[in-house]
Order: structure tokens, then sequence, then C-alpha cells
């Protein structure tokens, strides 16, 4: 077991910010911590409908660890999503058919945009990986980073169950 990822003061603070967050998902620009980042991360709601909008907050924060977005991109099963669309006869066709799963793509592609250009500078929490078994036999259009299949480096921290509510 880690150590644990936030403190009770951040913890706190944190539950109060869960409160608001349906209603205003910019307050993520808030926080000022990767740890408090992955804090929101691994306790939010993936059936409230501002998921997608909160996780976007999440990834473009610049404190975004490379951990927290491997966990959204595992969690949210973005690979399968990749992969179905991928597979379709139409892209778009299948995109409207599947209007919930356009937004959770559009979050994909955001994840791997940003892991394949600019990166995530903080590395700081440890994530397993996705397991390897699960890379793609297709082709792709996307390049999903090897990082996502390795455990994350740094350190193993406890799920954060200060924080939730």
């Amino acid at each position: 077991m880690g150590k644990p990822l936030v403190t009770d003061e951040q913890a706190e603070r944190l539950r109060t910010l869960l409160e608001d967050l349906r209603f205003h998902p910019e307050r993520i620009a808030a926080l000022t911590t990767p740890e408090e980042l992955h804090a929101i991360a691994c306790v939010w709601n993936w059936d409230d409908s501002t998921t997608v909008r909160i996780f976007e907050q999440i990834i473009s924060h610049p404190q975004c660890d490379l951990g927290t977005a491997s966990l959204i991109f595992d969690l949210g099963e973005f690979l399968d999503i990749l992969t179905e669309v991928s597979q379709a006869d139409s892209q778009e066709a299948y995109l409207n058919e599947y209007v919930e799963e356009k937004e959770y793509y559009s979050l994909a592609l955001a994840i791997l945009a940003r892991a394949n250009g600019a990166g995530f500078l903080s590395q700081k929490i440890r994530i397993p990986g996705l397991p390897t078994d699960s890379k793609p036999q297709i082709d792709l259009a996307y390049a999903i980073p090897e990082a996502f299949f390795q455990a994350t480096p740094g350190e193993e921290y406890e799920y954060p169950r200060n924080v939730w509510m």
C-alpha cells in the first residue's frame, strides 16, 4: 500500500469542490497539484452528465500527471472505443449513432494528442498500466503511447478515501 494521495486538509477542500464541479467544471483550474487532480479523477462518478467536461479540464490542466491520464484512459475504456470507431464502415455514421460515445471518443483523442504531443510533465503517480494483451490487433489511426501499457513512473498512492463524499 502506498502513502496517502492527499492530506486531510486537501481532502476537505476537494470534497467542497466536488459539490460544485457539476455546475462549474472550470473550477478544476483552481487545483494546484497532480495529486489533487488525480484524487478527483479517482472519485468522480462516471455516470454523471458532466464527466467528459470534468476530465477534459483535468487532462488539459498543466499539472495533470501521466498516471492520471493513463487512469482516465483505462477507466473510460477508450481503447475499446477507439477500436470500435476504427473498425466502423463509416466513423461519422458510427459516432452519430452512438452520440454518448462521440464525447468519450473526443476525450480519448484529447488524451492521445497531449500524450503524443507536449506530453505530461508530471510523472509522480504510479499506475500499473493497461494489460499488454489489450494492445490493438489492428492498425488504429491513433498512436497509443507505449507508456499506457507500462507501469507509469512515480510513487504508489492509496485510493483517496478521505476525498470520497
